[in-house]
């Protein structure tokens, strides 16, 4: 399901992508902050930036909470690892979406 989570995400996040508006922006920024954050910061050290790790860390990021939730859900901390990945990636989208102002 996380697989299938991913794709429809990227889809959604490649068509807005494309547009020039700064909701598109936003909205990339908080679907895959992860990915967002690795280009930033690996455009500044390598110009000529490895797009397959960026792709690749697109591709992995639902799956892997899929992963994190089902394993906890097994165990009865559901709620408490929604929470702490919702907290994490709140941080990180908070951190990107600076990042992206400060380059802009």
């Amino acid at each position: 399901m996380g697989i299938l989570i991913t794709l429809l995400l990227l889809f959604v996040g490649m068509v807005l992508g494309k547009g020039e508006s700064e909701k598109a922006d936003v909205l990339v920024i908080a679907l895959f902050p992860y990915a967002m954050l690795l280009a930033a910061f690996l455009a500044k050290i390598f110009p000529s930036i490895p797009y397959a790790i960026i792709v690749a860390i697109f591709f992995i990021q639902f799956p892997v909470y899929g992963i994190v939730l089902r394993n906890a859900l097994e165990r009865g901390k559901f709620y408490k690892r929604l929470l702490i990945l919702l907290i994490i990636h709140i941080l990180a989208f908070g951190v990107c979406f600076m990042v992206a102002r400060s380059l802009g």
